[in-house]
């Protein structure tokens, strides 16, 4: 017997009771985006199972087919968390995939952050009429069992238990038993007749867990005992905690005033405002110490609290992190010579450092480090401003072919390409082969920006020269390794903060279009300028460029979504550390230093089962490629 089950997540967990109460049967999932390609394989089976919200992707070919098609109910159900809303724009994410209607609505309202656990509180519940949701949802889920001609009385036994979901569309495992078991049994079809749920894991008990508040039955939980678990990294999050990385998601979206949720649209923001502010109003006597606003704020919050007394060691920087890097993912890397220690770090740490531009088999170990291969994901050279990065992903995908002849070496007559003038030790023998390694060379990149997971950037310099007549911006001068300087055809630019994050803004927003799942992730490099082409100290000029680039950084984190911003400037550069991160050049950071951004980076950004390996990679800048080094040397 061959038996198909099509559906959402609730897939799972009926394959996974078919397979054991069935142990003789054939069991295929199909999920639903793969109903087009697979409708072929479809036909035929003895029995499909599929949840009737997908009724109309299946084609009638398909239905026909098979020997047997049953519609079965995907299961929702809000009566045990009335509270928990999705909202109307999907791309802002909650710390658990699920929203709270009263956290959200207190937020477009502009009540203070630190206010709203005071507002989960039996008044609010019933005046938002969640002690009423239980039974309708009852009534409702008893009417959709009756309409897949599924005795509607299990719903009174579910519902004289223990809550049976673990959100409002993620049922508990004994749920589908039954409902497999009822339809087996209507069907005629034998199988063993085992409590199967305590034998097995639940799937969806692996994703998210919203918190009881006890209002179906008005037993409510006291707002400091309620938990709410992440799916992505099981994190356990108190109230307090559940609110400030919600707030903080929603102070990153682009447009807050046209996001909504059903509730919303039904009620009102304005009958909302009132009562909101009804309830805030009787309780903020009893919110302890909230006599101004920064009370009740974490201790990370005060200078005082979190760093006086303190060593570096015992200082970290990193209080949350939006992004959560796997194994598996693919990550890679560009910027400045720092960016260098994450991808060797993600490499020795054993994850998926992604390089889509291999060396060649033949080539020894000698010539992958002169020809630049494994240093970054692609081998594009060090890339210190978002123009840089910018114009890659353009000249990668055909929108921007600048006219810029190549550069030849006085030495010895080979020829490098402008865009990354050491990328070879041996140059090119002619334009012809430059071009064909160029040409090459963009293919792949644009293969990694379409099928990357996270981008890692680490912005360096707002200082670059640019091509007059193509406007592209170059990593060096013409002159420094290549190519001789004319200033009829070359000048200097120091990029504004403005004209940084348009750059900066605009390739996000490339990306975007290229790969919609792509999440960034953006660091400022502690290594101060080489050089400067200002007329001013190297030290002033390295602090005007730090900081704007440190504030486009905040600015594309606060307006994106999938960037997450990483201090690693932060940790380095910070007087907690005394310089004591810094080589006796006060420029090269030190291998301590790197290790400590690396192993805070570690533990907030990735996901690992094995936190406590240690990471054979030595951290020291010896074996970074750093093109700026090329500014101040004896050569000639």
């Amino acid at each position: 017997m061959n038996v198909a089950v099509i559906g959402n997540c609730q897939r799972a967990v009926w394959v996974k009771l078919l397979k054991a109460l069935l142990p003789s049967v054939n069991i295929s999932s199909v999920a639903p985006q793969d109903i087009v390609n697979q409708s072929s394989r479809l036909v035929g089976f003895d029995l499909l199972i599929y949840q009737s919200n997908f009724e109309n992707t299946l084609t009638k070919e398909v239905i026909e087919g098979s020997k047997k098609a049953i519609a079965v109910p995907t299961i929702s159900f809000r009566g045990f968390h009335p509270d928990c809303i999705y909202l109307s724009d999907t791309s802002i994410k909650s710390p658990i995939t699920y929203h709270s209607f009263i956290v959200f609505t207190a937020f477009k309202l502009g009540i203070e952050e630190d206010s709203v656990h005071n507002l989960f509180c039996e008044k609010l519940y019933q005046k938002l009429g969640y002690f009423d949701e239980f039974k309708s949802e009852c009534e409702s889920l008893s009417n959709k069992l009756s309409s897949h001609n599924i005795p509607s009385d299990l719903v009174q036994k579910w519902s004289g238990g223990p809550a049976f979901m673990h959100t409002i569309n993620h049922p508990k495992m004994f749920i589908f038993e039954d409902l497999v078991k009822s339809i087996l049994t209507r069907e005629g079809i034998e199988f063993r007749d085992i409590s199967v749920h305590e034998l097995l894991t639940d799937p969806l008990f692996k994703a998210s867990v919203y918190p009881l508040y006890g209002t179906h039955d008005q037993q409510l939980v006291e707002p400091d005992k309620l938990s709410f678990k992440s799916g992505k990294d099981d994190r356990i999050l108190d109230l307090h905690t559940f609110i400030r990385e919600s707030y903080a998601a929603y102070r990153r979206m682009q447009s807050p005033e046209g996001v909504t949720c059903s509730m919303h649209q039904h009620d009102g923001l304005g009958e909302l405002s009132a009562l909101f502010m009804g309830v805030l109003k009787n309780t903020k006597g009893t919110v302890k110490g909230a006599t101004h606003p920064y009370r009740n704020i974490p201790d990370y919050c005060f200078w005082r609290r979190s760093i006086m007394g303190k060593d570096e060691s015992q200082i970290d920087l990193v209080v949350k992190s939006d992004i959560t890097i796997r194994p598996s993912d693919k990550v890679a890397t560009a910027g400045s010579c720092f960016a260098q220690h994450i991808s060797k770090r993600l490499s020795a740490d054993g994850f998926n450092y992604y390089v889509a531009e291999q060396a060649p088999p033949h080539f020894e170990a000698s010539q992958v480090k002169s020809e630049n291969y494994n240093v970054f994901s692609a081998r594009y050279g060090n890339l210190y401003t978002t123009g840089q990065l910018l114009q890659l992903i353009k000249r990668a995908f055909g929108s921007y072919t600048p006219d810029i002849e190549a550069w030849q070496r006085k030495s010895d007559g080979r020829w490098i390409d402008p865009f990354r003038p050491n990328i070879s030790e041996q140059g090119f023998d002619s334009l012809e082969e430059l071009e064909q390694d160029r040409e090459k060379h963009l293919a792949t990149v644009r293969r990694l920006f379409e099928t990357l997971d996270v981008f890692v950037f680490t912005l360096g310099l707002t200082e670059a020269w640019q091509h007059k007549q193509s406007g592209a911006i170059l990593p060096l001068a013409p002159g420094v390794v290549g190519g001789s300087f004319d200033e009829s055809k070359y000048q200097f630019r120091n990029f504004s903060y403005e004209e940084v994050y348009a750059d900066l803004n605009e390739f996000l927003k490339f990306l975007l279009q290229v790969n919609p799942s792509a999440r960034v992730l953006l660091t400022v490099s502690p290594v101060p300028l080489m050089a400067t082409y200002e007329n001013r100290h190297v030290l002033v000029s390295t602090t005007a460029s730090k900081s704007i680039l440190r504030a486009v950084a905040d600015k594309a984190e606060r307006s994106y979504q999938h960037v997450v911003y990483f201090p690693s400037y932060e940790i380095i550069t910070a007087s907690i550390s005394r310089a004591k991160y810094y080589a006796d050049d006060l420029r090269e950071v030190t291998a301590e230093g790197v290790a400590r951004v690396m192993s805070l980076f570690k533990l907030h950004c990735t996901i690992d089962n094995d936190k406590d390996r240690k990471s054979t990679v030595t951290d020291g800048l010896d074996d970074v490629v750093c093109d700026e080094e090329s500014l101040d040397t004896d050569d000639e």
